[in-house]
């Protein structure tokens, strides 16, 4: 206490060498706590009777975490006989980017901390973690979601998809976030008990998936007849492992470049003429990628053999 106050800056003080620890300036990470207020008692006074969660702002510099009404100037690390002085202007300027843009103005009888509507957490979480901040809610680590890794394996007749989702090294697939999703949610609980944030982009990406897929265990099932479709949706995508048999298809998908014309095979007796061999060529191109296909015209223009 004596060497935060002796290096505030109000006083000049000569130490001893043993005394005369590193003063360090630096930007401390700004860490938010949101506790769920459990007294009733503002609400039956009539202010309001949403909600609601007390926003705690601290910042953390290097080992210590300080509260943003803490009054000191500066704080001492005795692990590495370091003094950290307070960067105020910093966290002046978080606190008006954290918390007055959803802070109450009343408060709860005895406690002082200001308060957020439950309706505005999630938008005052997001801001946090997009400018670098740590969240928490109830004391649980929040974590943003980083990307998506996919795997594809095949079956008789259907595609495999193993999709997961990375929130900084704790993994969620797909049919669990997408769980979460339909229950009106925007977050999954990790393992760890820590907190998963959904971004917009990853709903969007995982209710996009589902729209096409069925639910199969931990996994999204395609039929071989959404081949095209399937690699379609993960063209984009860079993390993506898949099997020798839809790694050919996905090959086979990127190579083409437009039906090719088949001729009949020799035991065929007789002649096609040019919009038969067309529809033949047709039907064994949807065959080659596993498509399904309706081969409509008018009766007697030869169907039939076109498919035999």
């Amino acid at each position: 206490v004596f060497l935060e106050w002796v290096s505030s800056g109000d006083i000049r003080v000569e130490l001893p060498p043993e005394l005369n620890w590193q003063r360090v300036e630096a930007r401390p990470k700004p860490v938010l706590n949101f506790e769920k207020v459990l007294d009733n008692t503002t609400a039956s006074r009539g202010y309001y009777t949403q909600e609601t969660y007390f926003i705690d702002l601290k910042f953390a510099y290097l080992n210590s975490l300080v509260d943003y009404t803490d009054q000191r100037a500066a704080v001492a690390d005795k692990e590495n006989k370091k003094i950290h002085l307070r960067n105020k202007n910093f966290e002046q300027l978080m606190f008006s980017q954290f918390v007055r843009p959803y802070a109450i103005g009343n408060t709860l009888y005895g406690d002082d901390r200001p308060q957020i509507f439950a309706k505005n957490l999630m938008l005052a979480v997001r801001a946090a973690l997009a400018a670098g901040a740590e969240a928490r809610i109830s004391a649980r680590q929040i974590h943003a979601d980083n990307h998506f890794e996919f795997q594809v394996g095949s079956g008789l007749d259907w595609f495999d998809l193993d999709a997961q989702v990375d929130f900084n090294g704790r993994w969620v697939k797909a049919p669990h976030i997408l769980a979460a999703i339909q229950s009106g949610a925007e977050f999954v609980t990790l393992d760890d008990g820590s907190i998963g944030l959904l971004s917009q982009d990853t709903i969007k990406k995982v209710e996009k998936l589902a729209q096409f897929a069925e639910i199969s265990g931990d996994k999204l099932r395609f039929r071989k007849t959404q081949g095209v479709l399937l690699t379609s949706l993960l063209d984009h995508e860079t993390a993506v492992i898949k099997d020798r048999a839809f790694a050919e298809f996905a090959e086979k998908i990127k190579s083409f470049s437009g039906i090719q014309v088949v001729e009949p095979p020799k035991s065929f007796v007789g002649v096609l003429r040019p919009y038969q061999t067309e529809g033949l060529s047709w039907i064994q191109f949807l065959k080659d990628f596993g498509l399904g296909g309706i081969l409509a015209d008018d009766m007697g223009l030869g169907k039939t053999i076109q498919c035999l």
